[in-house]
């Protein structure tokens, strides 16, 4: 795939996961687990296809940064081994994904309220889990980035910076019952992830003029 190909792939990734899970998505991620289950199980047409957008943006937008990791991995120097690690759990963190997504979409077919609570938990739990592999492979990327010299000096710093708060959000929704996920700590991660990456979607456009 070539960088501007590769480069639209995180783009679009990143426009349609956003406009998915803000925009279509009916449940609130801020409240119980029994709740976001209800609101999935009571708007059942438009949650599914808040989670087609949701994590097939999602996973698009990962499968751009793998072949960037994987890109940066084959040239060789000083960052490749870290990029060759980030591109291993970028795709870890896709599978994880699309299992979440099972969980999600097998919450709207439950036969009931409890069993569809016990696979929202369960979806909840991989989602941390994959906040946590999303963390190490950014900021591992953000390394690999500032060695190799692939990017201006504000992406390298980005990109560490996300990785860092990502990890750190990761961890406080896991583990931390005063990081709770309608705190500022997950979003300013998420969004900030979401910077970096759209930001490196545009370097790969513009650099393939």
């Amino acid at each position: 795939m070539s960088k501007a190909h590769n480069g639209w792939l995180l783009i679009l990734g990143l426009i349609l996961q956003l406009s998915g899970w803000i925009g279509v998505y009916p449940a609130d991620p801020s409240t119980a687990t029994h709740v976001q289950s209800a609101a999935l199980r009571g708007d059942e047409t438009m949650a599914a296809i808040g989670l087609l957008m949701g994590f097939g943006g999602m996973i698009a937008t990962l499968i751009g940064l793998i072949n960037v990791t994987r890109g940066m991995a084959s040239v060789g120097g000083q960052g490749s081994a870290y990029a060759g690690v980030s591109a291993t759990l970028l795709g870890l963190v896709a599978a994880a994904a699309l299992i979440s997504a099972g969980f999600e979409l097998s919450v709207i077919e439950a036969p009931s309220d409890a069993s569809a609570a016990g696979m929202m938990g369960n979806s909840l739990a991989i989602g941390s889990a994959m906040m946590i592999g999303l963390g190490i492979a950014t900021l591992l990327l953000g390394i690999a980035i500032m060695l190799g010299k692939n990017l201006n000096v504000l992406g390298k710093n980005l990109y560490i910076v996300v990785g860092v708060i990502t990890i750190v959000a990761a961890v406080g929704l896991a583990v931390m019952p005063f990081t709770e996920r309608d705190s500022l700590v997950p979003m300013l991660a998420y969004f900030g992830w979401i910077i970096a990456t759209l930001g490196l979607g545009i370097h790969s456009v513009k650099s393939a003029e």
